[in-house]
């Protein structure tokens, strides 16, 4: 009996968090409307790693350089050597857990997509021998490409005040 009230449980878990999601993607859309629709633009990148990153960022344009947004993510290598000792590198989890998996599964499909997405997998692929490391090195790549967008700002038409002041 204890077991199915957990499954119950669990089960009701599962649903809440798929609404809660949804409810989250829906309002980024409508917040970040233009910025959702730029990031939503490259080729694999898709709606979920679109609103989860902009969630997590919400305002993006508060980092300066694509190393503190890397950072910020959990994303940016740590290296660790002493001494004589080689330099090794990993990944240092930090905030929100979520995002950098869903980067790292938008990097599968971005490689798989575009064409310098895969020739940067490919480089790292070669350098390391392992897929998984390979497309680990290739996720802060799209994470900046993302935030690079987020930045971007769309030259604004102008208006019919300035029109008529041009002719006039």
């Amino acid at each position: 009996m204890a077991l199915a009230s957990m499954v119950r449980e669990y089960l009701f878990l599962l649903s809440e968090d798929k609404m809660l999601r949804a409810e989250i993607r829906t309002a980024t859309k409508r917040m970040h409307a233009q910025t959702f629709e730029r990031l939503t633009s490259i080729v694999g990148g898709g709606e979920t790693a679109a609103s989860n990153f902009l969630a997590e960022l919400f305002s993006p344009e508060r980092f300066n350089r694509p190393e503190e947004v890397t950072s910020y993510l959990g994303l940016a290598p740590v290296v660790s050597q002493s001494g004589g000792t080689a330099a090794r590198a990993r990944i240092r989890p930090v905030g929100q857990k979520r995002l950098p998996g869903i980067l790292i599964e938008a990097a599968w499909q971005w490689i798989w997509r575009d064409p310098e997405a895969k020739e940067l997998n490919n480089r790292h692929f070669v350098r390391h021998g392992i897929g998984q490391k390979a497309i680990v090195a290739v996720a802060p790549k799209l994470a900046i490409k993302l935030w690079r967008l987020a930045v971007e700002t769309q030259p604004t038409p102008m208006g019919d005040a300035a029109r008529g002041a041009r002719s006039g």
